[in-house]
């Protein structure tokens, strides 16, 4: 289960994710990490990984 934090910085990584035409296809948590997977609506190949502790900061 997320942290608060971590699903506070989830949200708004969502929200604005859009607005450069990325979005999120998967979230897994591990321990205290939240890994949250995007790619870009543009070009499918191009994907990054952002990783959120239990403070809601990303590492």
């Amino acid at each position: 289960m997320p942290s608060e934090l971590q699903w506070y910085v989830l949200c708004n990584l969502i929200n604005g994710l859009p607005q450069i035409q990325w979005y999120v296809y998967q979230v897994e948590i591990t321990g205290d990490f939240l890994y949250i997977h995007a790619r870009s609506a543009t070009l499918a190949e191009n994907t990054t990984l952002f990783i959120i502790n239990a403070q809601g900061e990303f590492i």
